[in-house]
């Protein structure tokens, strides 16, 4: 099934024509990114079964 949005063309060029400055090492970490394709889940839970829960990240975070 195929979603189609309809913006104004302001909001689109605002959208398109907008970057964030980024640090140097951070723009080296997300070109050399290569995410594993096999995995389900990019961060998956503690058994590896379903994906990591807002409260868990949470307290890792922490």
């Amino acid at each position: 099934m195929a979603y189609s949005f309809n913006l104004p063309q302001d909001a689109v060029s605002l959208v398109l024509g907008r970057e964030v400055p980024k640090h140097p090492q951070l723009h080296d970490y997300l070109v050399a990114y290569a995410p594993d394709l096999t995995r389900r889940y990019l961060f998956p839970g503690r058994h590896g079964r379903s994906y990591i829960r807002v409260n868990s990240a949470d307290r890792i975070l922490r």
